[in-house]
């Protein structure tokens, strides 16, 4: 099973709608992470589709926070020469928390946030081999 969820909050600038041109949205997550007592940030790379991207880009901005819902995939890509590999989340779902708009807009318009999809973060148990 390859299925991660992620908070964090968007740390690039959103473009607009129009930009969008059919291509998926990049944008890094700003994830917080506790390391020996210290807050670190790590950024994330995820792409997202369609009207997720379409509607992200029309009600958040950057510094909002979200819940990001995909798969791990490896991006392979050519610089200088070399091939150059970088893991990348592919969403399959955004939730809104609080933000600019103070509203969530998933496709389950309308609905709120309770309505949609509960997530609980308590703790992670991988099964061992």
């Amino acid at each position: 099973m390859n299925e991660v969820i992620l908070l964090g909050r968007i740390a690039n600038k959103l473009p607009k709608v129009e930009e969008l041109d059919e291509k998926p949205l990049f944008l890094s997550l700003a994830v917080d992470k506790i390391v020996a007592g210290r807050k670190t940030t790590r950024f994330i790379p995820v792409n997202v589709w369609g009207k997720e991207a379409e509607n992200l880009c029309s009600y958040k901005k950057q510094g909002d926070e979200i819940f990001v819902k995909g798969e791990l995939d490896i991006s392979i890509y050519t610089k200088d020469g070399k091939d150059i590999s970088r893991l990348v989340l592919n969403s399959k779902k955004i939730i809104y928390t609080s933000g600019s708009s103070g509203r969530a807009c998933n496709e389950d318009e309308g609905k709120s946030l309770e309505e949609t999809e509960t997530v609980s973060y308590t703790h992670l148990t991988l099964p061992t081999t």
